[in-house]
């Protein structure tokens, strides 16, 4: 690719990819650190992801598959077997590890989503498996 100008789509799709988070939309609500400026900052996020794969499939004409959108029995099958080894292996040594440094630990996070909705915390988990694994690694 060296000395190619990249496409013009293209540049545009990663100005909105990757700048269009930092987009303050939370101060458009009466609190900024509040419940309804995290439900608007997910909502900017999946208006992103939309115009990503707009960009994509109307104006660069290409494939969802371009950008890591495709279905292979072994991806579930890795994606399963990730999730175990993280769950079994990971999450415990990190736990046990974080113990030791005697660093506060989870504990802090967990109590703020205590407070919010269950259907919130659902969508911004679908929202960062999603959205951001398009916008940062597809795109």
């Amino acid at each position: 690719m060296k000395g190619q100008a990249i496409p013009f789509p293209t540049v545009i799709g990663l100005c909105i990819a990757l700048g269009g988070a930092f987009l303050p939309v939370g101060k458009l609500t009466d609190n900024p650190a509040g419940f309804s400026a995290r439900l608007l900052e997910q909502g900017l996020l999946w208006v992103l992801f939309g115009l990503v794969i707009a960009i994509v499939i109307l104006w660069e004409k290409q494939s969802l598959s371009s950008i890591g959108f495709h279905w292979r029995r072994q991806s579930v099958a890795w994606g399963l077997f990730l999730v175990a080894a993280v769950n079994l292996v990971s999450a415990p040594l990190g736990y046990w590890a974080l113990t030791l440094s005697g660093l506060p630990g989870f504990d802090p996070g967990y109590a703020k989503l205590a407070n919010l909705p269950v259907w919130f915390l659902v969508l911004a988990v679908v929202t960062a498996g999603i959205v951001e694994e398009t916008l940062y690694r597809g795109y």
